[in-house]
């Protein structure tokens, strides 16, 4: 285990801690958020204010850390702006069932999804021509994720593995993975053009991010604006679902 490693289970039993030490000592009552003490105390500690508050509604919601969860702390501070254990509940349920990210949760409590309003997550195209390259596709790894050789000018070239950026497509042992897998190549074994916007690289070493492709020839801004997204292909062909 590396030195200073804390697992999600520890973090959310520490913050509950950090809760129930305040609330104890009634350090947070009566007084407002910016409070001196509350400055004084988070100061001590090394945390924001606003995170010693969210702690104290952590300590408030549950009656005992959280064990086994799924759910980050990032989910449960989103949880917190819920007022009642039943909506908390229905999330919760949601989290568990569907995998949802802190993006996704966020976006679905925006929505009122727990007061019966409908929620759908969808790919947005990117607008902005920032860390844009032209690509050659090498090979198709699965239904996400792709063997490019960026073009980064000057006659420099680097092969690299990458990501598809927001879209999570079933494991290549499934049908269903192999189904979009085998999409995705037909897909692309056509293209006369490839542009790649690069969005960051994740924690297996992949660059994601966006694909946009033509079967005709054009220049690396001309197929960003005009080709199609591969990423909203992939969602709208049902190869794949939206993630955070």
């Amino acid at each position: 285990m590396k030195s200073g490693w804390i697992s999600c289970a520890q973090k959310l039993g520490a913050y509950w801690s950090i809760g129930e030490c305040i609330r104890a000592r009634h350090l947070a009552e009566g007084v407002g958020y910016g409070s001196a003490i509350v400055k004084d105390l988070a100061t001590d500690v090394g945390l924001a204010p606003r995170t010693l508050y969210e702690a104290i509604q952590f300590f408030d919601a549950y009656d005992e850390p959280p064990q086994d969860s799924p759910l980050t702390w990032t989910h449960h501070r989103l949880l917190l702006r819920l007022t009642t254990k039943k909506d908390r509940g229905f999330y919760e349920r949601k989290l568990k069932e569907e995998g949802w990210s802190s993006r996704e949760l966020n976006a679905a409590i925006s929505a009122g999804l727990h007061l019966g309003k409908n929620f759908k997550l969808v790919l947005t195209r990117p607008g902005e021509p920032d860390y844009l390259y032209g690509a050659e596709v090498l090979s198709v790894v699965d239904g996400d994720t792709l063997d490019l050789q960026i073009d980064l000018g000057f006659g420099v070239y680097r092969k690299l593995r990458a990501r598809l950026a927001n879209v999570d497509a079933p494991e290549l042992s499934t049908e269903a993975g192999r189904e979009a897998r085998d999409f995705l190549a037909q897909e692309l074994m056509t293209a006369a053009s490839c542009a790649v916007q690069t969005v960051r690289v994740d924690l297996h070493g992949r660059y994601v991010v966006h694909l946009f492709f033509s079967r005709r020839r054009l220049g690396v801004a001309a197929c960003f604006r005009t080709g199609t997204y591969l990423n909203d292909l992939l969602i709208q062909q049902k190869h794949a679902k939206v993630v955070g």
